[in-house]
């Protein structure tokens, strides 16, 4: 079959699709199976993230801006990609013994796979930490509190509806875009829009390394347990 790839061209590619059974894929006896486990979890969530911000339309999220669909998505990302930062760092000593420890071909590839994911994520964690309070969940207060205080002057709208779900406070999510902005910048429409479209195509650049990598994880646990071939 042919299938979009990243860069919006069409590939054929071979797709195995096999159903199976949660603890043959992660047994709870083996140390390392709810590490990869939740990083399948978080690979899946990133890969919605990816195409939330890629996709030039989708219709019931952009009655309000496209931009602003495209920078939740990335907003989500930023989360996800600290989550699998946090969840290799959680499982520091059972990732340094399958690192030391691996004896056989298959334990060895799964001591590969890790190195490369956890030097993966490092490298991400390093391009975009910087960013963190900007646009990640918490929203940071001070950060926000100086958009309000050097950025007032924005205009945005902020509808109510007669019924739930009519509701857009625009002008907030608007606003939010400057936050991305270097202290004393004006908050033109080009220079938020600029900056937004930037630090997607940032996230979407490392979330092309960083997807590979857990996959190659998740594949490589797979076959070490027989559950591919």
């Amino acid at each position: 079959m042919c299938r979009a790839s990243c860069d919006g061209k069409l590939r054929r590619v071979a797709i195995h699709i096999r159903e199976k059974r949660l603890d043959a894929c992660f047994p709870p006896s083996d140390p390392l199976s709810c590490l990869v486990f939740r990083l399948a979890v978080l690979k899946e969530d990133l890969t919605i993230e990816f195409y939330g911000q890629r996709v030039e339309s989708i219709d019931e999220m952009d009655r309000g801006d496209p931009l602003a669909r495209k920078l939740y998505f990335t907003k989500r990302s930023f989360v996800t990609l600290f989550a699998m930062r946090e969840v290799l760092q959680d499982a520091g000593s059972r990732v340094q013994d399958a690192i030391a420890l691996a004896s056989t071909t298959e334990e060895k590839a799964i001591a590969q796979s890790l190195t490369t994911l956890r030097t993966t994520l490092n490298r991400a964690f390093e391009a975009v930490k910087d960013y963190r309070h900007q646009v990640a969940a918490h929203l940071d207060p001070e950060v926000f509190g100086r958009v309000l205080e050097e950025h007032g002057a924005l205009w945005g709208e902020m509808q109510v509806g007669s019924r739930y779900g009519g509701n857009y406070w625009r002008l907030a999510q608007k606003a939010s875009l400057a936050a991305l902005l270097p202290p004393g910048t004006a908050s033109t429409e080009t220079a938020m829009s600029a900056e937004a479209l930037r630090v997607a195509e940032l996230m979407t650049d490392l979330m092309k390394a960083v997807m590979p990598a857990i996959d190659d994880l998740v594949f490589t646990f797979l076959v070490k347990n027989g559950e591919w071939r």
